[in-house]
């Protein structure tokens, strides 16, 4: 009785570290945000109405320094380096007003997301380093609001509504992978 409890704990044990994918590493990159997910903010972004929305505003949408961490902030300079593409073409009418009233503009940049990165396959080859391979799924949206005063007269945002990638990294040598370059 007591040979077949072992012999069953060690084949459940051998199963489970052979297809168990709850073994290996996780990590989850989000910065703390009001935002469930890339709809809302997104909408939240479109609620935002140049010549009308205020600081105060941004703030209480959750793209303000006061109401969200890791908000950058920049001055006027700061602003026309980011958008040096269009410093050649018709500038905004709301980019015009920043760069007339120079230390009175601000912006800030606003990067909110949600990605998780999972390993999975078989834990020996994952631990032994052989082979890993990572899932990353998430959304990531970011957002500048220009501001003259306290008043928003620019805005541009770019994202990802939806990240989904698959990565497989092989190593031959296994953990040995790393010493390769001092060998010959």
């Amino acid at each position: 009785m007591i040979k077949h409890l072992r012999q069953l704990s060690l084949t459940l044990g051998a199963a489970a570290l052979l297809s168990g994918c709850f073994l290996l590493p996780q990590e989850t990159i989000m910065s703390r945000n009001s935002f469930g997910n890339y709809n809302h903010a997104r909408g939240t972004f479109d609620q935002v109405v140049l010549g009308y929305t205020s600081r105060d505003d941004l703030n209480m949408y959750g793209f303000g320094p006061r109401s969200a961490p890791n908000i950058q902030v920049l001055n006027y300079l700061q602003v026309a380096n980011r958008i040096s593409p269009l410093l050649n073409g018709n500038l905004p009418f709301g980019l015009q007003q920043c760069f007339k009233a120079q230390d009175h503009c601000k912006a800030y940049v606003v990067k909110v997301s949600d990605i998780s990165k999972k390993r999975y396959g078989n834990v020996v080859t994952d631990l032994t380093t052989f082979q890993r391979k990572t899932r990353t799924t998430g959304w990531k949206m970011e957002a500048m609001f220009v501001l003259v005063g306290d008043i928003v007269v620019y805005k541009s945002w770019d994202g990802t509504p939806e990240v989904e990638e698959y990565r497989k990294r092989l190593n031959p040598l296994g953990p040995f992978q790393e010493f390769s370059g001092f060998i010959g």
